[in-house]
């Protein structure tokens, strides 16, 4: 039988238990010193705000762009974050107001206020209206992300049959990789490309925990799952698509480098649901080679070395070594 031992120089040991004498000590504050509440709110509102700010100078904030839609999905977070830290700072700006003016004397039980209908209806409707614009505004986004990479507002079904992607892969999901197949970049165009998630070709290229593309390509990903749900996400891309069991889920991305990169560039692919207790080890890598040429190389060298494995052994008396 095993004992666990406790590390008490760990800080993780110490921090609910600091978090737990800080609240008592509070509450003991509070009821000698009924400013003590509007102190602690305005300190933490006012550290919130200050690292919110200072985060982007500090290396803090979003990772690189690398996919063509990843400026636009970055401006409707800024968007959706102005909003949001806005109405923040609005009500507790008014918790700090009614917090200040209206604390009780010592000994006294603070006064109850009844509810005023036209200020609820106020707060209800105004983030009603704001929720259903940013609903409507991020409609071309989505549509480009989820869609085929057109123009449309509402793109509901991927269209196969017009699919222009200059790489067609297919991504499994199962416990605890991904299994990528890439389908001959030189072989013409398929009619339904769902089908071929399924039903696989003699010349596909297959690897492990490894996407490969170059800046400029539009790759086309069949995403699959062989048990539970997994999520596909690559943080650089901006792009997190959920993989369900028995489904071919479609999605897209054109990546991009910053200019002048010379060399391959590695983004980490993981999931981001909760797949099992070996989950932090499904962990793969994007790699973007510094142009197509690089690419083409790749392909081939990793297309020789898969045809060299799977060739049958040699047999016969030509096999054999002779003296």
């Amino acid at each position: 039988m095993t004992t666990q031992q406790i590390d008490l120089s760990e800080w993780t040991f110490w921090l609910p238990i600091a978090f737990t004498i800080f609240g008592i000590g509070l509450f003991i504050l509070s009821r000698f010193w009924t400013r003590a509440w509007f102190a602690t709110f305005t300190l933490t509102i006012a550290g919130v705000t200050a690292l919110t700010v200072a985060s982007p100078f500090v290396g803090w904030w979003l990772p690189a762009q690398g996919s063509s839609f990843s400026g636009e999905v970055d401006n409707l977070f800024l968007l959706i974050m102005f909003l949001t830290g806005l109405f923040f700072l609005l009500t507790e700006g008014l918790i700090l107001f009614v917090l200040w003016n209206h604390a009780p004397k010592p000994g006294t039980a603070p006064l109850p206020i009844h509810g005023d209908h036209r200020l609820e209806l106020i707060w209800t409707v105004v983030p009603g209206i704001l929720l259903a614009l940013i609903a409507v505004i991020q409609m071309p986004t989505w549509a480009r992300m989820k869609g085929q990479g057109n123009e449309s507002w509402l793109s509901a079904r991927y269209e196969s049959g017009g699919d222009k992607a200059d790489l067609l892969l297919t991504v499994q999901g199962r416990q605890w990789e991904w299994r990528v197949r890439y389908r001959d970049p030189s072989a013409p165009p398929l009619a339904r490309p769902l089908e071929w998630a399924t039903h696989p070709e003699a010349s596909d290229l297959h690897a492990v925990n490894e996407v490969h593309a170059y800046p400029g390509a539009k790759v086309r990903l069949l995403l699959r799952t062989q048990d539970v749900i997994h999520s596909f996400f690559v943080p650089e891309l901006r792009l997190k698509q959920d993989m369900l069991p028995g489904r071919t889920v479609p999605t897209w991305f054109i990546p991009t480098v910053p200019a002048g990169t010379s060399n391959e560039t590695r983004w980490e692919i993981a999931c981001a649901e909760l797949c099992g207790g070996n989950h932090y080890r499904m962990r793969g890598h994007l790699v973007i080679h510094p142009d197509k040429a690089s690419f083409e190389t790749w392909y081939s060298t990793a297309a020789r070395e898969q045809s060299r494995r799977s060739r049958p052994p040699e047999t016969g008396p030509l096999a054999r070594k002779t003296n």
